[in-house]
């Protein structure tokens, strides 16, 4: 997982190459477990902490959902379209998701960092969390190029369309929600 951070686009590579769908869940899962306890560290509050959880392993799925259809669209090669394959999109948005697990114990230390009031501890962990999400924004272009093997200006187009589609799907899927548990 590592190397999702210093060589992202090798390790995207090699995923596609050798796909492992279990371990892309198993990623989700503890990335949702770890969210789960930043949640309840945070809010005390188990129920909205589960539902944090399960929205994460659904953010997971979407995204790979999505991706894969974008794969489909954005192939040249009508030859590809038979041979997409859903195990090394969602496998390479489990690489991508490594990056989530480390946003998520960042996040539980800076919560428990929050309790001893040492304010550059805080800034410290606050430093790393925006890093964290910034490397996300780019590592998910990095994904989107790997997966649509184009280095134009196409994977760009397919990267802003798909986090505009994975953005508008998320907050109707939030709303959904919302209404379903509240």
């Amino acid at each position: 997982m590592v190397n999702v951070f210093t060589q992202p686009t090798n390790t995207f590579r090699r995923t596609i190459d050798d796909p492992s769908i279990a371990k892309s869940f198993i990623i989700a899962l503890i990335v949702a477990v770890i969210y789960f306890f930043a949640s309840q560290l945070f809010s005390g509050n188990s129920i909205s902490a589960g539902y944090i959880a399960l929205f994460t392993v659904v953010q997971w799925f979407v995204l790979a959902v999505l991706l894969f259809a974008f794969e489909i669209m954005f192939t040249e090669n009508k030859k590809h379209h038979i041979k997409a394959n859903f195990s090394a999109t969602i496998s390479v948005i489990g690489q991508l998701w490594g990056i989530m697990l480390v946003a998520g114990i960042i996040m539980i230390l800076g919560i428990l960092a929050l309790w001893t009031t040492n304010i550059a501890l805080i800034a410290i962990m606050a430093i790393l969390l925006i890093i964290a999400g910034v490397l996300f924004v780019i590592h998910s272009f990095i994904a989107v190029r790997t997966i649509l093997d184009t280095h134009n200006i196409r994977a760009f187009v397919a990267w802003i369309l798909l986090l505009i589609v994975y953005s508008l799907v998320m907050a109707l899927a939030s709303i959904i929600a919302g209404f379903l548990f509240i």
